[in-house]
């Protein structure tokens, strides 16, 4: 054996570590409690994990291989006996690779959740627990990003920053990816279309979309009068409203006539009166006329009506008034 040399640093010595009822008696224990599983028991959750790109695997296998499972992976036992997990999807496909090729992995080191974990808190690890060594692609990052908003319930990107530990331009920017079409993630993807250039053409794309609506308004509203068909009794229609606007205007005319008999019409102010109301009448006439909405005929021939009524009233005070009043 050889003898080692002086360390450059204080050595550590086994007398000197305390041991785990020391520990135990000092110290709060994690929530997490470790357990080596059998590799058997060890299963992938469908649809959990947001991870699609597994780079770096073959490395991460030598590097297991050479150095053993250093950092357990955290998983959710059930009562059936399964152990679904919930982090280290990389590593455990990584020892798969290594079982592949005849290493012994009969069991891993695993931390295993307690029941008061909620489906939010892991969903949510899966980003916070892989954005430093093996870091999210921003496609997958973005997919976390949006199911947060849509299947949590989290509304605020504010929020869903606080819970990922990041900005809130960052959410706004994910969000945007997450819900960009298929081609626009395949793209980014494979590596040929990069965040920045994806949020500019998802801006520009939006902006054209935006212009075209705005551009066909325009043109609906731009559009030539389209002339009527040619109605064959048009003519006799119109005579017969013609005949009845005369018969409506002999009727105002005798209407007024009995009006400034029941009046003293000689009185200036009776006589305005009288024809304020006059002219009422004939706007009432000319209502049918208008090329508006038959609804807004409606509107305006109720609003004539009660403003007759009200200078009817308004005329017999004045008339009943003998004093003589000034017009200004």
């Amino acid at each position: 054996m050889s003898e080692q040399l002086q360390l450059p640093y204080q050595e550590i010595k086994s007398s000197d570590i305390v041991n785990r009822s020391f520990l135990r008696e000092n110290f709060k224990r994690s929530d997490l409690s470790f357990f080596h599983i059998e590799f058997e028991k060890l299963q992938i959750r469908d649809g959990f994990n947001q991870r699609i790109k597994y780079e770096g695997i073959e490395e991460l296998a030598e590097s297991i291989k050479e150095h053993g499972l250093i950092e357990p992976i955290t998983v959710d036992f059930l009562k059936s006996g399964i152990a679904y997990i919930e982090k280290g999807h990389r590593r455990y496909k990584a020892v798969c690779l290594l079982r592949e090729r005849g290493e012994a992995f009969d069991t891993l080191p695993c931390l295993i959740n307690n029941s008061t974990t909620s489906e939010e808190e892991r969903f949510t690890r899966i980003y916070t627990s892989n954005m430093f060594s093996s870091q999210l692609h921003v496609v997958e990052q973005a997919n976390i990003a949006v199911k947060l908003k849509t299947v949590f319930g989290i509304k605020s990107n504010d929020e869903i920053g606080k819970k990922l530990g990041v900005s809130r331009q960052k959410v706004d920017n994910l969000i945007a990816i997450g819900t960009a079409s298929d081609e626009v993630k395949n793209q980014m993807l494979s590596g040929s279309l990069t965040m920045n250039d994806a949020l500019a053409q998802m801006r520009a794309n939006k902006k054209a979309e935006k212009q075209g609506e705005k551009s066909e308004l325009e043109s609906r509203i731009t559009l030539p009068h389209l002339p009527e068909p040619k109605d064959n009794l048009a003519k006799d229609i119109k005579e017969l409203n013609d005949l009845e606007n005369d018969n409506d205007q002999e009727e105002v005319i005798k209407q007024a006539q009995e009006e400034k008999e029941r009046f003293d019409s000689s009185r200036e102010e009776v006589s305005l009166c009288l024809n304020v109301i006059s002219n009422l009448d004939k706007l009432e006439n000319q209502v049918s006329k208008f090329d508006i909405p038959e609804q807004s005929k409606d509107d305006i021939s109720r609003l004539v009506s009660f403003i007759q009524k009200d200078m009817e009233q308004v005329t017999e005070w004045v008339n009943k008034n003998k004093k003589q009043n000034k017009i200004r």
